[in-house]
């Protein structure tokens, strides 16, 4: 056998660490393989406990603050903390904290388009239920329904509804139905 000074072995133990170091880019599979070896680290005695537990805050917290403004980026953000949660790094209680924390970010995309097509996609990467889902499309209807104050205020309306339609949030018979009791209003 042969032997190790210890800094040769301080060098292949950090080697062994940057090998199966976690980043945001890892596709799924590969980020599963790298998160279930640390574990294994700890219990060969090759990192502690602690270095371990800020690994996996520091891991968190650039993936739930990772930056994001299209659904395939918000999708990434949400499949790499299931994954976190699926290899347990997050427990399901913080994983539920997490899902709160992104689905107030969706809330406040300002981009009226861009919220409504992340809203559709919700249900898909298992963020929200269908039911969820359902009742926040109602709340894009019920704001189009609301009453308006100014020509403008009601074009705004016709445009978001009419956005409803060009992502697929309503259908043609649904956008023509809501289309009709608008007109009625006016």
């Amino acid at each position: 056998t042969e032997m190790f000074t210890a800094d040769e072995y301080a060098i292949r133990v950090q080697a062994l660490v940057d090998s199966i170091d976690v980043h945001f880019e890892d596709s799924i599979a590969t980020l599963t393989k790298k998160l279930n070896k640390w574990p294994i680290l700890v219990q060969a005695k090759l990192i502690s406990e602690n270095e371990f537990k800020k690994k996996q805050a520091f891991v968190i917290e650039e993936f739930v603050g990772a930056p994001w403004s299209t659904v395939d980026e918000f999708k990434a953000v949400v499949e790499r903390l299931m994954t976190l949660k699926n290899c347990e790094w997050l427990s399901e209680l913080d994983f539920h904290a997490r899902k709160v924390e992104l689905l107030k970010k969706v809330a406040a995309v300002e981009d009226y388009v861009v919220k409504v097509q992340l809203y559709i996609a919700l249900p898909g990467i298992g963020l929200i239920s269908e039911g969820d889902y359902q009742l926040k499309k109602q709340e894009f209807i019920d704001e189009i329904f609301s009453p308006y104050t100014s020509m403008d205020d009601f074009q705004l309306k016709v445009k978001k509804l009419m956005d409803l339609e060009k992502t697929g949030m309503v259908s043609s018979d649904e956008f023509t139905n809501y289309k009709m009791k608008l007109m009625s209003e006016l």
